[in-house]
């Protein structure tokens, strides 16, 4: 199973939208399930999955999931997408840590979230938010994925990951002051069941980190 290191720095329209099986959310169903389409094939250029788009409340809507990887309890360092990916709850309509506060003071607190538009990270502990899609389809695909920072008044930046069943799509850094960042378009081959994470890491330091960040997929 492929991995991600974790050191001091991370080492690292219109056609019918395809139907999506009954899964239950979290890392243990997600890999691998299956899925049933309930419209009518989706042709080349279709939009399978657009992470705006398709934000919702409640996990596994249109295939999407709310995680994050707590890097900080991760005994070997690896991010391993079967098992250390752990569901958000969904607070106030943006996707935190289940037992989220929001007293900076308590421990219970962290700057881990997903948003529509893209998220922040946290540093301390280390819980870096992570956006997934999981296919209802086999076959030919693109992935397109964009990263900036949405507060460009300073900070050490962020570190964008793009994975396909746990190997790395894309990695990008964009620098504190960054708001326009930079927007990649990756050909891939999709199986039932493949899964699309888009990892955002806070580098050395989380402030100011909050990102604009997300992800299409395409049938090509």
């Amino acid at each position: 199973m492929r991995g991600l290191f974790f050191g001091l720095a991370l080492a690292l329209a219109g056609c019918g939208r395809v139907g999506f099986g009954d899964r239950a959310p979290g890392s243990d169903a997600t890999p691998g399930a299956e899925a049933t389409p309930d419209a009518p094939p989706c042709t080349v250029d279709c939009v399978l999955g657009d992470s705006m788009a398709d934000f919702a409340a409640v996990q596994n809507q249109n295939g999407w999931f709310y995680g994050s990887w707590d890097a900080s309890t991760d005994g070997d360092g690896v991010y391993e997408y079967a098992t250390d990916f752990h569901d958000l709850s969904n607070i106030d309509g943006l996707w935190r840590v289940p037992d989220w506060v929001p007293d900076e003071m308590d421990p219970r607190f962290s700057w881990c979230y997903i948003a529509p538009w893209g998220g922040h990270p946290d540093a301390s502990p280390r819980q870096l938010p992570i956006r997934r899609w999981v296919s209802p389809v086999a076959g030919p695909a693109r992935v397109t994925a964009s990263h900036a920072k949405s507060d460009t008044s300073g900070g050490d930046g962020t570190r964008a990951l793009v994975m396909l069943d746990g190997a790395v799509l894309w990695d990008h850094t964009v620098a504190g002051d960054d708001g326009v960042g930079a927007t990649v378009t990756v050909d891939i081959a999709l199986g039932v069941g493949s899964t699309l994470d888009y990892m955002l890491d806070p580098l050395g330091d989380d402030g100011r980190d909050t990102s604009n960040h997300g992800m299409t997929i395409q049938r090509r």
